[in-house]
């Protein structure tokens, strides 16, 4: 049975991000309808919908007219913090379902307003400093350094700045206060950003169950840039402690903010002996991290999200009883981010063969040939993310370092601009 039969969806962007979801909503019988402000001869998902448009995706007036004159089921807005918000405003105005409401994206994107959330449900978070402005020699006086400086509303390591001495803290301050939409910055202790935890949910009907901890490790691309993650492996070593100490409490938190539908992601620190909170994603990773939630546990969180936008009903049955696949559990799974160095990509090599190896689960390409990286130190240097699955951690070690010595990435030089942070 196709179980969107009739249904018609708006794709808010039409890049290789969103080609999975669509295609999984053709082919359960969804009229597609794709918009984006580029040409169709760049957006892949326009080449395959059934129409598509040339529109700024935060157009809210053009989309709203868009979803009332198309008679359109539901707004599919993928993993981006742009277009998400404008789902929901217009899911608003128009009757259409939405999988997030407006005070929960908010919380969701303003990591003060998270942390507030935390405490209110005995929820341990990382340690911030009250700074005033205008900031003085005093209050930096009474500053516990290293700490870092971030701007609350920002994703990517944006404006993210990791201050060892008080002689660095003003510049830092200013830049994460220029990287902020709303202009606040948060002054936190420095923890160790090199390796940190993600912890994965889903929610639906208002159940939410955990969906995995992976072990995520950092790095800088520049030396005054902001860590970026390197790698992530599912499942962490800490995974037993962590359901143990801190999951309960996450989930009650979570159902008490009356969160209904949609993935979950939260970063958490661990000092040794507690885990404190640091910031949480109401959507999945922008790597696609419901890939390996979907691998160990079987829920699909991307095919959960497009069916609920366009039906409004839940996709799993007996969905809180739903546990990790158990042929899986051993089994090791990686994120590999493959950075590139700055410049103009005029070729790429070895990706389709690359491609064909069992070991590859899943690639999500960010950059195509005659794109210019530019010098950021962020995420916009991350040429793709490959998904990698193994039977143990050793197998895994040499199926990355097959990946480094298998693709060639070209600037106009002729000169290797892939970089991959953690085979450095």
């Amino acid at each position: 049975m196709k179980r969107l039969l009739g249904k018609k969806i708006l794709f808010l962007g039409a890049s290789t991000y969103f080609y999975e979801a669509a295609m999984y909503a053709k082919e359960n019988g969804a009229y597609i309808i794709a918009v984006d402000k580029r040409p169709k001869e760049e957006c892949i998902v326009k080449q395959i919908a059934d129409e598509e448009y040339l529109m700024d995706t935060t157009d809210i007036k053009s989309i709203k007219d868009l979803v009332l004159k198309k008679n359109i089921d539901g707004i599919y807005p993928g993993a981006s913090e742009v277009n998400i918000p404008i789902a929901i405003k217009v899911a608003n105005e128009t009757g259409i379902a939405k999988y997030c409401e407006e005070n929960q994206w908010e919380m969701a994107t303003n990591k003060a307003i998270f942390k507030d959330v935390c405490r209110k449900f005995d929820v341990p978070v990382t340690p911030v400093f009250n700074v005033i402005e205008p900031i003085d020699k005093e209050q930096i006086s009474k500053l516990e350094f290293p700490l870092v400086t971030k701007p609350v509303d920002n994703n990517g390591s944006t404006g993210i700045s990791i201050c060892e001495n008080s002689e660095d803290f003003i510049k830092a301050y200013k830049k994460a206060k220029e990287a902020s939409k709303c202009g606040e910055v948060l002054v936190e202790k420095k923890m160790n950003f090199e390796k940190s935890l993600i912890a994965h949910y889903t929610a639906q009907d208002g159940e939410v169950i955990f969906c995995g901890l992976t072990d995520k490790e950092s790095n800088r691309i520049n030396k005054n840039s902001a860590p970026v993650m390197s790698i992530q492996f599912m499942p962490s070593k800490l995974t037993d402690r962590f359901k143990e100490k801190i999951n309960k409490k996450i989930i009650n938190m979570l159902k008490g903010i009356d969160i209904k539908y949609g993935p979950i992601w939260i970063e958490v620190f661990y000092d040794g002996e507690e885990f404190f909170l640091n910031e949480i994603g109401y959507r999945y990773g922008g790597s696609l991290t419901y890939y390996p939630v979907d691998y160990f546990f079987g829920i699909n969180q991307m095919h959960l999200l497009v069916n609920y936008l366009a039906t409004g009903k839940p996709l799993y049955d007996n969905f809180e009883n739903i546990k990790e696949i158990s042929d899986r559990e051993t089994h090791e799974y990686c994120i590999l981010p493959m950075q590139v160095k700055h410049g103009k990509i005029k070729a790429i090599n070895g990706l389709e063969e690359l491609l064909k190896e069992k070991f590859v689960y899943a690639f999500i390409q960010s950059h195509i040939v005659n794109d210019v990286i530019e010098e950021t130190g962020t995420t916009h240097q991350v040429f793709g993310y490959i998904h990698l699955v193994a039977e143990n951690r050793k197998q895994l070690i040499k199926y990355i370092d097959y990946v480094k010595k298998s693709i060639e990435i070209l600037d106009e030089n002729n000169e290797d601009m892939l970089n991959i942070l953690y085979c450095r």
